[in-house]
């Protein structure tokens, strides 16, 4: 009866060790290879972009890009969806057209395509550096 009673305690130890995983189990990373993009106002010639503890704000012209604030990879880079719409005029409340937003830093520089999900416009480009705080202004009104 205590052999039994040793071997069921066994058994279910192992079974409670490999659901959780453990450091060395293949496929289970015990580090986040992930850190978000640093916040604050990234901008260089026509485009600005804010970065916040959740969102960001990509400005450019009359163009204004929406997207969760990303993670970076370890390689520096990331793709996170959102929204991009060309704002002109009188405020809608509109939510703008599906967008991806493809991240590669290179150095001090981030590099920032857009691309909208629909194809209906081409990609476009922009390298942008770390500026200071606070919020981009919006060019076209």
């Amino acid at each position: 009866m205590r052999h039994t009673s040793f071997v069921a305690l066994a058994i279910l130890a192992s079974v409670l060790a490999g659901c959780h995983g453990s450091p060395t189990t293949p496929g289970v990373s015990i580090h986040d290879e992930t850190s978000p993009l640093q916040s604050g106002r990234w901008s260089s010639g026509p485009a600005c972009l804010t970065v916040t503890e959740s969102a960001a704000d990509l400005y450019s012209g009359c163009w204004h890009g929406h997207f969760a604030r990303p993670r970076v990879s370890s390689d520096g880079k990331f793709t996170v969806e959102g929204t991009y719409r060309f704002e002109a005029g009188p405020v809608t409340n509109e939510t703008g057209y599906a967008a991806r937003f493809v991240g590669s830093m290179s150095g001090e520089t981030l590099n920032l395509t857009v691309e909208r999900t629909d194809q209906s416009i081409p990609p476009v480009s922009f390298a942008v550096t770390l500026s200071g705080e606070g919020n981009c202004a919006q060019l076209c009104l």
